[in-house]
């Protein structure tokens, strides 16, 4: 072998290497921008209650590092679609229960919303006084509790790299939070 021989083939394989370097660092590149946009959807519960009267909310937010593209939301009682989350469907949940509900607001997203991140939605609020003065509030939190905890919210989103994440209260409430779809 020539010295000019090994010296081509010592370059041929430098070449390729850097090339093969190149690739792999581009691939981590675009693995990583997935990452720093990728959206994380939670549902939180918060209750207050001051002797007779009491509040309940449901908050939906993004706690993740970029924005989520709702492409389908649904509600489900006991396995089965429930329709939308309305004032009357609300209103219907808590009748029988001894309160006065002092103001009850509704939200729901529709598909093609966009959710940026860190962003707070009021899916649910309730404030109510309680009817019977022998009944307080707390116990009407736990009952009102247990109504909407038999409804389970599904959220399909995407990151805006077109990755697919589902949201299901369900799986959320066993630690499981947002997954891949």
């Amino acid at each position: 072998m020539t010295a000019e021989l090994i010296t081509s083939i010592s370059s041929v394989i430098i070449a390729l290497a850097v090339l093969f370097i190149a690739y792999w660092q581009g691939h981590l590149i675009r693995k990583h921008n997935r990452l720093s946009v990728t959206p994380n959807l939670q549902i939180h519960t918060d209750q207050n209650d001051e002797g007779n009267a009491g509040n309940i909310e449901i908050t939906l937010s993004n706690s993740g590092i970029g924005p989520a593209i709702i492409k389908r939301i649904q509600l489900e009682k006991n396995r089965k679609p429930a329709g939308d989350l309305s004032n009357e469907l609300v209103y219907a949940e808590l009748k029988g229960l001894a309160l006065k509900t002092k103001n009850v607001r509704t939200f729901w997203m529709r598909p093609g919303c966009f959710m940026s991140e860190k962003e707070k939605q009021t899916v649910l609020r309730i404030e109510f006084e309680s009817t019977d003065l022998k009944i307080p509030a707390s116990t009407l939190l736990d009952k009102i509790q247990q109504i909407f905890d038999s409804y389970e919210i599904k959220i399909a989103y995407e990151s805006v790299y077109g990755d697919k994440f589902e949201l299901d209260t369900k799986k959320q409430d066993r630690g499981m939070g947002a997954v891949p779809s």
